[in-house]
């Protein structure tokens, strides 16, 4: 029996495969990004949890972008991991020019990371 699955290319789908069964294909910079969407649509919590992880992980990814994948797909552990990174004002304030592109939900915690910077000096 074949399923068809529409709007996937045969290399992306490939890695799907590759990164969640036995051979346990680590994820990169080139694959995060698509295994990501993958998973979110075939409901493979597994590999949102992988993906979540390396992005914790990796600075190959710009903080700004991780925290829009963690507002779009969800990842708590990831965002609060962005909002840590935090550690002065000023790299809050390196954002701004990214603010439009957020949810309030986002600048809400953006906010509260402020607050606590504040109190924290």
């Amino acid at each position: 029996t074949e399923i068809e699955v529409k709007d996937v290319s045969v290399e992306e789908f490939t890695e799907l495969l590759y990164v969640i069964f036995p051979s346990e294909r680590p994820v990169n910079v080139e694959s995060y990004r698509y295994l990501l969407l993958l998973a979110d649509r075939f409901q493979i919590e597994y590999l949102v949890e992988l993906v979540e992880k390396y992005l914790m992980k990796t600075d190959k990814v710009k903080t700004i972008n991780k925290m829009l994948l963690a507002e779009e797909y969800r990842l708590e552990f990831l965002k609060k991991h962005c909002m840590d990174s935090f550690k002065t004002l000023q790299e809050v304030k390196a954002f701004e020019s990214e603010f439009s592109k957020m949810s309030k939900s986002m600048k809400n915690a953006l906010l509260d990371r402020c607050f606590e910077l504040i109190i924290i000096k």
